[in-house]
């Protein structure tokens, strides 16, 4: 991952210079999004999302729900599966799975 890394801090500092220094960047999911479809060899199959999402959920206790977010992609033509873990919103498990 020090490739996505130093990849995610590039493409901050580009927004950054772009805005004139202002501005926050666009969001983990979408540099994520962005990474694996420019670094990738093998075209993925059409009609299929470049980040599958699942969704675990559990009870943190008895009235507090949590989700957890996988994400699956093809990297240069390698399966990858991340998971994150548990947050109280599946936005956040999303974000920090991206993360």
């Amino acid at each position: 991952w020090h490739s996505l890394a130093s990849w995610r801090q590039q493409q901050q500092q580009q927004q950054y210079d772009s805005e004139g220094g202002a501005g926050a960047g666009k969001g983990v999911i979408s540099l994520l999004q962005e990474f694996v479809q420019c670094s990738r060899q093998f075209h993925a199959p059409q009609h299929r999302p470049i980040l599958q999402w699942s969704f675990d959920n559990r009870m943190a206790d008895f009235t507090t729900l949590e989700f957890r977010g996988t994400v699956a992609f093809l990297l240069d033509g390698v399966p990858h599966h991340v998971a994150g873990a548990w947050h109280p919103s599946k936005k956040f498990a999303q974000r920090d799975t991206a993360e």
